[in-house]
């Protein structure tokens, strides 16, 4: 049995409406992919095959994250009554490098967190975890911010528990260093340990 992913931007409205994308297709048989390739590939639909396995799974689940981090500078924005792109953007810089160093300790190709980058846009623009990050940013707590959106699914919240919870046991092992994640602890603060939204600039 051969399994294989896609990965990358790709808001199903859009492609339904056949708008361009550009996605990545991971699997391990070079020979599969190109065989999936040629059944799925249309004039607005690119597909890019490669066998990093490790490095679009993890980038692609780790935008969920990031998109909450980077979403909490539209809260604070909003709450703050003015528009400011300076540090949505710092974070959205911030989040890409975190899950540059993040496929980097799993062994993954550093390239394919663009398709994650490009994913982060527009989850930042329109998706789920973008409205919790906006929530979180506004000042709602955790629960608050989880009432509000009742039967909605928020994949950024196992992901940041999980991520956090792993980097911190390879932190204690010595084989990480959880320091250079300073947003995704941030994050990790806010959900699980009920922290107000204090985002660590210095540490960037």
């Amino acid at each position: 049995l051969s399994i294989n992913a896609i990965g990358g931007p790709c808001i199903s409205m859009e492609l339904c409406n056949r708008l361009h994308t550009s996605v990545a297709l991971c699997g391990e048989d070079a020979d599969i992919l190109n065989w999936i390739k040629s059944q799925l590939i249309t004039t607005y639909y690119h597909i890019q095959p490669t066998t990093d396995v490790i490095g679009i799974e993890c980038a692609v689940a780790m935008k969920n994250a990031y998109a909450v981090g980077v979403s909490l500078a539209i809260g604070l924005a909003k709450k703050a009554g003015v528009e400011m792109s300076n540090p949505q953007a710092s974070l959205f810089g911030q989040a890409v490098r975190e899950m540059l160093r993040l496929v980097h300790l799993l062994g993954g190709q550093t390239d394919s967190v663009i398709y994650a980058t490009s994913d982060l846009y527009v989850t930042i623009n329109s998706g789920r975890n973008r409205k919790l990050g906006e929530a979180l940013g506004q000042g709602f707590t955790m629960q608050e911010a989880l009432d509000k959106f009742p039967g909605m699914t928020l994949e950024s919240i196992p992901i940041i528990t999980r991520v956090a919870r792993a980097l911190r046991k390879r932190h204690e092992l010595g084989t990480a260093n959880f320091n250079k994640f300073p947003l995704l602890r941030h994050l990790d603060e806010i959900i699980n340990q009920g922290a107000q939204v204090k985002i660590p600039w210095n540490e960037f």
